[in-house]
């Protein structure tokens, strides 16, 4: 390469510290190739660490993949987590139990809805404060607790001791009263049927 393009070369070079042409054109051929050697060398490192630049962006944008999917495994971790410290509902609970537990279940189950059935039945003939679609909404405790506030579950016993009550005068006044001491009806009858019986006597 000729000086002219040398010095040309090396005034647009990046890594040269002398890139004025008129200091170029000064400086001898050794110190042009000097200054020729600089840049190469300079170059050769710039470029080095533009591939390592690059490798490690490759790097870092690997890692940042990688952490993104951390994350998100992270996450559904933490959500799988939140439902396993939720109380297990009675449905999934049932999914889950053995056949011979979900038979038993099925079957008190059955038992439960026939007896609220026969509950409603009878209650809804009993009393007129609930229609039947209201009875049928309530549970089975507050059936059988409102059967037995009626006492479905025992026949009622009437009560008649009051009738048999015979009122008693307490004082004078109350004798006279007739609602303590109501008349004899066959008192008359009885005091002629003893006078006829005297005279026939005598």
């Amino acid at each position: 390469m000729d000086r002219q393009a040398t010095i040309a070369k090396l005034a647009k070079c990046k890594h040269n510290p002398i890139q004025d042409v008129k200091v170029l054109e000064a400086l001898k051929d050794e110190g042009l190739e000097a200054l020729e050697a600089h840049c190469a060398a300079r170059g050769a490192e710039f470029t080095a660490l533009e591939e390592r630049a690059e490798e490690a962006e490759g790097e870092l944008k690997a890692l940042q993949e990688k952490v993104g999917s951390s994350e998100a495994t992270i996450k559904t971790l933490q959500a799988d987590l939140k439902k396993a410290e939720k109380p297990m509902s009675s449905e999934d609970w049932y999914k889950r139990a053995p056949k011979e537990v979900t038979a038993l279940v099925e079957k008190q189950r059955k038992a439960d809805e026939e007896h609220k059935e026969e509950l409603v039945d009878t209650l809804k003939s009993a009393q007129d404060v609930y229609d039947e679609e209201a009875l049928k909404a309530m549970s089975i405790e507050d059936l059988d607790k409102t059967a037995k506030l009626l006492k479905l579950d025992q026949p009622a016993q009437a009560d008649f001791s009051a009738a048999r009550r015979i009122p008693q005068p307490r004082n004078a006044e109350d004798k006279n009263d007739p609602h303590l001491n109501p008349p004899d009806p066959w008192a008359e009858a009885v005091k002629a049927l003893q006078a006829r019986q005297g005279r026939s006597v005598n």
